[in-house]
């Protein structure tokens, strides 16, 4: 399915634009638009896509999406067992790049130049931190002037600051995490996203690194948080799910596309990571559009 364009319409006299909104379900279909945007769940839950990626959201989350990058949130509406009967209420933020021109490469702006690079692939609050930050979107949904505008600077700042921010989308994160910036963790994730569909091996990637085996195990875990094994199948079950979206090949299909020689094993580690089979993964993305 192809990504819809959707015009934001922020004033030219406008910084950041805030809404806050109740409704009985989400209706907006698979859509991208160059404003970044902030949703802030109050009340509802569901799946959000966020590029090639996929997470469940409930409320109390927040959900960061980076500039042009194809997203939609399908909620419980059609799910009796899970359905709020009061519907869904967000605190929606959307703001164009052009809002930090002359800012980005300052020093005192380093931790919201971090996240904005971050949102391209889809950042999740979630922990401790996820009820603060909802609570203070909520406020500033009621300011207005100047005062919107500090406050706004200042959550993004405190949010820029978290260390263990959960990224939705794994493959555009790997040229953007700033633990990634090697060379040589770069040229291996690169070989990665080229040859996943093929049998690739600890030791192969390793050799591309010109390390041995063990020492590269580590090395690579250091870098990107993951197993090679983890990464691995992460990479291509979020390819998975782009197929799936796309809806061109069949479950089957999709399953040797992606590297996997078995449609059993690629079924049980679909639904290990996203707690749904791959057909009810592309039915549920379907229901509403």
């Amino acid at each position: 399915m192809k990504a819809m364009f959707e015009y934001i319409g922020i004033d030219k006299t406008e910084s950041i634009k805030v809404r806050h909104i109740v409704q009985k379900n989400i209706d907006i279909p698979w859509h991208f638009h160059p404003e970044y945007e902030i949703v802030v769940i109050l009340r509802g839950a569901g799946n959000v896509f966020i590029g090639d990626g996929m997470d469940r959201y409930e409320a109390g989350d927040t959900l960061l999406i980076g500039s042009n990058v194809p997203h939609v949130f399908i909620d419980d509406s059609h799910n009796k067992e899970k359905v709020d009967e009061n519907g869904i209420e967000v605190v929606v933020v959307q703001f164009r790049s052009a809002f930090f021109s002359g800012f980005s490469d300052l020093k005192e702006f380093y931790n919201v130049s971090s996240l904005l690079n971050k949102m391209q692939c889809g950042v999740k609050i979630a922990g401790k931190v996820e009820n603060a930050i909802a609570t203070k979107f909520c406020v500033l949904a009621q300011l207005s002037g100047l005062k919107r505008i500090t406050e706004f600077l200042h959550i993004l700042d405190l949010i820029g600051s978290y260390k263990n921010l959960h990224l939705i989308n794994p493959i555009a994160a790997a040229s953007i995490l700033p633990n990634m910036r090697s060379h040589r963790i770069l040229k291996v994730i690169q070989f990665m996203n080229n040859n996943y569909h093929h049998d690739l091996k600890l030791a192969q990637l390793a050799r591309l690194a010109n390390m041995e085996t063990t020492s590269f195990s580590r090395y690579f875990k250091h870098h990107t948080r993951k197993t090679f094994t983890g990464y691995l199948n992460e990479l291509r079950l979020s390819y998975a799910c782009k197929l799936l979206i796309e809806g061109s090949l069949s479950v089957t299909e999709i399953c040797y596309e992606t590297g996997y020689n078995s449609i059993s094993h690629f079924n049980r580690q679909f639904k290990r990571v996203y707690n749904l089979t791959p057909k009810a993964y592309r039915a549920r993305f379907y229901t509403q559009h």
